[in-house]
């Protein structure tokens, strides 16, 4: 994989541009000296939009995308390139599993004293659904919220930011 993705910070997108070069070069023996000369003649350089899977261009995952498609590069270099560039709406995840829970901006905390219509605080959420609460997150509001609003678990609570 390329170094320079190695060292990106987590982005949404990023461009790709490629060069297309072309030299010529004239290589000369010389039976006398037995030794050759090389002399460069000519050289142009293009950029160039890559040229990314599904017509996507201009798109360095898409590029990549196309080069496994190809064959030319393997599936796991294209996950790895993935975690850093995320894709549209996904940095604040990508981040906050980067920092984990040394970033601030990660800290959550769960409404104080919300309770649901059954008696249940966020301790049963986290215990019994899934993460985001996909199944009673909107559910059992008394006033004090439902649990996807107050409870980190469920993806509400407080964060600090």
């Amino acid at each position: 994989m390329c170094a320079c993705t190695e060292q990106m910070p987590v982005v949404s997108r990023s461009d790709c541009t490629e060069l297309l070069v072309t030299e010529n070069i004239d290589f000369t023996y010389s039976a006398n000296s037995k030794s050759f000369t090389i002399t460069t003649t000519e050289v142009d350089v293009e950029y160039a939009a890559c040229q990314g899977a599904n017509g996507n261009n201009n798109d360095l995952q898409a590029y990549y995308e196309r080069l496994v498609d190809e064959g030319r590069q393997p599936q796991q270099n294209y996950n790895i390139l993935k975690e850093t560039i995320v894709g549209d709406d996904n940095c604040e995840d990508a981040i906050n599993d980067f920092m984990g829970s040394d970033n601030p901006q990660s800290q959550c905390t769960d409404f104080a004293d919300f309770i649901d219509s059954y008696g249940d605080g966020c301790e049963w959420y986290e215990d019994n659904e899934e993460e985001g609460c996909p199944g009673w997150g909107d559910c059992c509001d008394i006033g004090l919220g439902t649990p996807n609003e107050a409870c980190c678990h469920c993806g509400g609570g407080n964060v600090n930011r």
